[in-house]
C-alpha cells in the first residue's frame, strides 16, 4: 500500500497474534535500519503493556542490543536490522520473519539471508512495503499474489485512497 496506510501497526498486530497463538514460536521484524525495525515492535510493546490480558502472557523485555519481547508460554518477537550485509541475522532461526520497508533492501540479501532464517521450519516471510521499482522484488511478489497465487497474500492501496490522511494536502504534493 501507499504511505501512511498503517503498514507497520498492522505488522505489530500480526506479530502479536501469531505470538500468542502459536507457542515456542519465533519471528524477527527486520528493517533496513535498528530505528525502523523498532516500530512495530514498539506497537506491540506498547499494546502488551496497556492490555492487561496481554501483559500477564509477557515473559521478559529486553531493549538492547536488539529489542526482544518473550512470552511465558516461549514465543518470542525480535527486532534485527539488516546493515552490513544481514551480518545481525545469519545463524538466526524464524518461523516468521516481517520485512518492513522490504524494497529499500536488495534481492540478494532477502534471497540469501532473510529466506534461509526461514529455512528450518519453512516459516513465513512477511514483505510490508511501498514498491519503489515495478521490476524489483516486491512488485513482482505483489504480482503473484493479485494473480491469485494462494502462496501469496497481496493487499494494495494507493496513499490518495487512504482515508486517514489530509486529502488537500496529499493533492498538493501531488501537483
Amino acid at each position: 500500500t501507499g504511505r501512511r496506510w498503517g503498514k507497520s501497526e498492522v505488522s505489530a498486530i500480526q506479530a502479536l497474534y501469531y505470538a500468542v497463538f502459536r507457542p515456542k514460536t519465533r519471528q524477527g521484524i527486520v528493517s533496513v535500519t535498528l530505528d525502523h525495525a523498532r516500530l512495530s515492535f514498539d506497537v506491540a510493546l506498547m499494546m502488551c503493556q496497556r492490555q492487561p490480558l496481554l501483559s500477564a502472557l509477557v515473559d521478559k523485555v529486553r531493549e538492547t542490543p536488539f529489542p526482544l519481547l518473550r512470552f511465558k508460554h516461549g514465543s518470542e518477537i525480535t527486532v534485527r536490522t539488516t546493515a552490513r550485509e544481514g551480518i545481525y541475522l545469519r545463524g538466526h532461526k524464524f518461523h516468521r520473519c516481517i520485512v518492513d520497508e522490504a524494497d529499500y533492501l536488495s534481492e540478494r540479501l532477502i534471497n540469501e539471508i532473510l529466506r534461509m532464517t526461514l529455512a528450518d521450519v519453512g516459516g513465513q516471510l512477511v514483505l510490508i512495503s511501498t514498491p519503489r521499482a515495478r521490476r524489483g522484488l516486491v512488485y513482482r511478489e505483489l504480482q503473484r499474489g493479485l494473480a491469485g497465487d494462494p502462496a501469496v497474500y497481496a493487499q494494495q492501496g494507493a496513499t490518495w485512497e487512504n482515508p486517514n490522511v489530509d486529502h488537500g494536502y496529499i493533492e498538493s504534493l501531488r501537483d
